[in-house]
């Protein structure tokens, strides 16, 4: 109700006729949706009361219980409607290259990539039943296929894992102010970033980040 009222109001500050809403909730729950998509059923009202409460219905899709052969639609809504149904699988880190085989069909859509993209990251913080780096060893899979695409967003997801890590631990680093902590954080860092940026990441001086670059080589 209050998503479609902010729209209303919107609308009739900018001068525009009102547009009729339908509200559509999509829920992938462990256990099914049981509260009624009645607004009216929320309150205890006599009679008399309801013309003076507000009254609309909302659409469910309930896909806590759906099986994947009844699911049809475009490409994009089977892939959304699987990662959804995934995630509160139990068992989902063995159904993992079958769900990638699926997500990666989007490689070829004009926003294919973008859309893979955000899968994965969902996927990396929606759930702890899949860990990063069973993750990581399906797209490995995926880029041996030979398709630059998959290649491509194997090593840059594998890489966005390694600087968080990396960022963590200079993090923790920072908290203690140990010196040597910033210095083995720095040597990583310099494998991915040029010496300004690790400088400034580490808080160390670019002579000292110039010097644990020459060791380097």
């Amino acid at each position: 109700m209050r998503y479609i009222l902010r729209f209303w109001i919107w609308q009739h500050e900018a001068d525009l006729p009102l547009s009729p809403i339908i509200p559509l909730l999509i829920y992938h729950g462990e256990k099914q949706w049981q509260i009624s998509t009645e607004f009216h059923d929320l309150f205890d009202l006599p009679e008399a009361m309801r013309p003076y409460t507000p009254s609309f219905q909302y659409h469910l899709t309930d896909f806590s219980h759906t099986s994947d052969e009844s699911i049809r639609g475009d490409l994009e809504v089977q892939v959304t409607t699987a990662v959804l149904r995934a995630i509160l699988n139990p068992h989902l880190s063995d159904q993992l290259p079958t769900l990638m085989d699926l997500v990666f069909q989007l490689r070829k859509k004009q926003t294919g990539l973008e859309y893979i993209h955000t899968i994965l990251y969902y996927l990396t913080e929606a759930t702890e039943r899949v860990s990063r780096e069973e993750l990581e060893k399906v797209l490995l899979e995926q880029g041996k296929k030979g398709e630059s695409a998959m290649a491509t967003i194997a090593q840059e997801y594998i890489q966005e894992g390694y600087e968080r890590g990396m960022e963590r631990g200079m993090e923790r680093g920072m908290e203690r102010g140990g010196i040597e902590e910033k210095i083995n954080i720095a040597r990583k860092l310099l494998n991915l970033h040029d010496m300004a940026t690790v400088s400034e990441i580490t808080r160390l001086s670019i002579d000292e980040v110039a010097k644990l670059k020459e060791a380097q080589m």
